[in-house]
């Protein structure tokens, strides 16, 4: 069977997948130079109000209906990394209990059996211990976060219950729907597998596809992919107008500052909606007066008093459009402007030590635009703005609420802009493979009306390694 027809088979989008085989031919060629590259034109603060500071946040919402969309499709890897470093560095040796490097492994949410040969009379690191540990990689969601052996997934629904949320979506592994859903969380907990539409293929070191057993080798094709599922939210809760992205593994709890925090976010996306649905109503109708008194109220909310402004029928249309979404626009596409998509991306500042999406203006050759930048597509020359937090006072978290579009959007086509090349080791091979960015495909102001919103800091509490589990589940729900 041909390429083309494995593809097809597969269900995948083979100009997509075309797409991807030019790409990785093209970095391997160029000793990996060739992912697009941008340079900072300033980045956003709440001192210049390209990023919405949290009082003002705060202060103006609306109701909206919003569904919590959980991204928990990753595997444990990472987690469990600490636990293959202990093998790697003590092989051969008999545990030392009173070690602080043991004792913090100790006191995480180990999985039962790992703690139980770890603490038998006699053990010693090998690779006996080792493949235990590999038997314990089920997906991250599924693994304990706390000492009381409740899982990110359980903790995820219980805050998402805290915070209002009536369903839960839930993106889980390629070929574990079943898995998840034998669990039984709950009539209103749906899961949706990162499958054959989000995915694409390995490619092998000379840039060709990668065949096991006369088989192309599939793999999620990145975060950035799962913005389609915005359309599958859509028909399943039709009266939907956002959609909330959040990692599984930020555990935030239900502190009343979060609880607030994640109603206020919500709330200013409400209000945002609201002003903007009125200004496209007045606009379709081409009633100006109406639509730029609805902008001009806008404005005054957002910014306070504006000086300076030339006083036409649309320059409070144009000056949201110029400082909110970072657009410039003419009379004659207003409406196609206003009409966009808006998503809104929480951002959390950054106490010096946090590296992130950094929300700024950015430009490449082509054009000038308000994005959350990620470092790999930083040019080398700015990569360090990213650890100065007074160039980089804040970064999103993944905390993104995006409009559900009453059109059709392309989120597939609209992700292959916002890509790199993941370089792995799959099966004793050296593979290649394309992923794209959730926060860069809609954290952009080319396809979307983009607003970066200040959220606290209380609402970022990342937990990627299993040591980072050493609290109890009362540190985090009252």
């Amino acid at each position: 069977m041909d390429f083309s027809k494995r593809v097809k088979k597969l269900g995948l989008n083979l100009e997509i997948i075309n797409l991807h085989k030019d790409r990785i031919k093209q970095f391997i060629s160029t000793d990996f130079t060739s992912l697009p590259k941008y340079s900072i034109a300033e980045t956003c603060k709440t001192e210049n109000q390209t990023v919405i500071d949290y009082e003002t946040v705060s202060k103006y919402d609306s109701e909206v209906h919003v569904e919590s969309l959980i991204l928990a499709a990753g595997a444990s890897s990472r987690y469990l990394k600490p636990l293959y470093a202990l093998v790697e560095e003590h092989r051969g040796k008999a545990i030392d209990l009173e070690s602080s490097q043991i004792q913090k492994i100790l006191n995480s949410s180990l999985p039962q059996e790992i703690r139980d040969a770890m603490l038998q009379d006699g053990f010693v690191f090998n690779d006996s211990f080792k493949e235990l540990i590999d038997e314990s990689a089920k997906p991250k969601a599924l693994q304990s976060c706390f000492k009381n052996n409740l899982s990110f997934l359980q903790i995820k629904l219980k805050e998402n219950e805290s915070y209002g949320f009536k369903k839960n979506h839930v993106i889980v592994p390629y070929k574990s729907h079943s898995v998840f859903s034998n669990l039984q969380l709950g009539e209103n907990t749906h899961y949706y597998e990162q499958d054959e539409p989000y995915s694409t293929i390995r490619f092998n070191d000379q840039g060709e596809p990668l065949v096991i057993d006369e088989n192309l080798s599939l793999v999620p094709a990145g975060h950035g992919g799962i913005t389609q599922f915005i359309h599958v939210i859509k028909e399943k809760c039709p009266n939907a107008q956002g959609v909330l992205f959040r990692n599984i593994d930020n555990l935030t709890g239900d502190h009343p500052k979060v609880v607030k925090g994640v109603k206020s976010f919500n709330g200013f996306f409400g209000f945002v909606l609201k002003e903007i649905k009125q200004i496209r109503k007045f606009l379709k109708s081409n009633n100006f007066v109406a639509a730029e008194a609805v902008a001009k109220t806008t404005c005054h909310k957002l910014f306070g008093k504006v000086n300076d402004l030339q006083n036409t029928e649309t320059s409070f249309l144009h000056l949201l459009m110029k400082k909110f979404f970072a657009t410039e626009s003419t009379d004659g596409d207003l409406l196609q402007n206003y009409e966009r998509p808006i998503n809104i991306l929480g951002q959390v500042k950054n106490l010096g030590s946090d590296v992130g999406g950094l929300p700024c203006v950015a430009y490449n050759e082509e054009k000038k635009f308000k994005f959350c930048l990620e470092m790999s597509h930083a040019k080398d020359e700015f990569q360090e703005t990213f650890f100065d937090p007074k160039k980089a006072t804040h970064f999103n978290p993944v905390w993104i609420l995006a409009e559900v579009p009453e059109g059709d959007v392309n989120y597939q086509k609209i992700a292959q802009d916002f890509w790199i090349i993941a370089k792995k080791s799959f099966q004793g091979n050296t593979v290649y493979y394309h992923e794209t960015l959730l926060s860069e495909v809609l954290g952009n102001s080319i396809y979307f009306n983009l607003a970066f919103a200040e959220i606290p800091r209380s609402m970022f509490n990342p937990c990627k390694m299993i040591t980072d589990t050493q609290s109890d589940f009362e540190d985090y729900f009252i």
